[in-house]
């Protein structure tokens, strides 16, 4: 793991933002923006230094995000949820802001953290494809501005996105993970981020991942699971089975979809369950990176 701490900028800085106070204190008399400055600078830091460093450290915090919304069909073969439904109903509430109220913000880091590796892998002038794209974060960290590709169910998720990525030339698809609408070897990367939990048939949808990346190409996806470590592993379920689906009753007014989002993670396989999958497929070189010991996970695999 530490290997991939080398030579990347995991962190998300919000420094520069403050620093414009700064130039405005002069014009503006008072204690108060001179508290605010550095009450957000010392936040910041604190963030930026302690909280994410623990995530791969000593594992204290939790983070949940619904970002990555759904490779199913209408119905888990798993529950009664109408993941469509769902998932159009999170992408009109307040989504943004229910994952920095659920992760106090670290998810934000983590997925820098996981841009990072994909621009490692990425080749000059190839394509990449984000599955389960949801609002489309991934995209706004990605310095490329072209041969991007995007495919979730939910249309609502792609005009969400198209306003976060004006900028961009993304290909917008809706459709799903078990029949992908691209050509074989087509791809030099695939990313999908909280989404694979919600595939409708995991090992169709790995295989139709497969069967679109070039060879040597990178899969790469973030996900969720239960944590290794005992003492944190009931605090963790409590957060699941309480907390989440309260905040989400709060701040989104929807409990029903967040409480789902709780089931489907307590129901992910493990990290070495899913190595058996991608190896069964054909995927090698196979590395997991864990945070929360195990309370989420990314996953890098490549094909052959």
């Amino acid at each position: 793991m530490t290997k991939y701490l080398r030579g990347f900028n995991v962190r998300t800085i919000y420094f520069a933002f403050r620093s414009t106070d700064l130039i405005i204190l002069p014009s503006m008399t008072g204690k108060f923006f001179i508290c605010k400055f550095f009450r957000s600078f010392f936040l910041d830091a604190l963030m930026d230094k302690i909280f994410f460093p623990l995530t791969f450290e000593s594992k204290y915090l939790i983070v949940v995000s619904t970002s990555g919304s759904s490779g199913m069909h209408n119905k888990s073969n798993s529950n009664n949820y109408n993941i469509i439904d769902i998932f159009e109903t999170v992408s009109h509430a307040k989504y943004d802001l229910m994952n920095d109220v659920m992760s106090f913000g670290i998810h934000r880091l983590w997925k820098k953290y996981y841009a990072d590796l994909l621009i490692s892998k990425y080749k000059k002038a190839e394509k990449i494809l984000d599955i389960a794209s949801g609002t489309g974060d991934i995209f706004q960290l990605l310095p490329f501005k072209k041969n991007l590709y995007a495919i979730d169910p939910v249309e609502q998720m792609h005009r969400v996105s198209q306003e976060k990525n004006a900028d961009k030339n993304i290909q917008y698809q809706v459709g799903y993970v078990e029949k992908l609408p691209y050509k074989n070897n087509f791809f030099q990367i695939i990313s999908c981020t909280y989404g694979v939990r919600n595939y409708e048939n995991r090992q169709q949808g790995f295989k139709e991942i497969f069967r679109c990346l070039k060879k040597n190409g990178y899969f790469l996806f973030m996900e969720f699971g239960l944590p290794k470590a005992n003492f944190i592993k009931k605090p963790y379920q409590a957060f699941l089975d309480y907390f989440l689906p309260f905040s989400g009753s709060i701040v989104a007014k929807d409990r029903h979809s967040y409480k789902y989002l709780a089931d489907s993670i307590k129901a992910f396989p493990s990290p070495n369950e899913v190595r058996n999958e991608l190896e069964n497929i054909g995927f090698i070189n196979i590395e997991t990176i864990d945070f929360l010991s195990g309370a989420n996970n990314i996953y890098i695999v490549q094909k052959k």
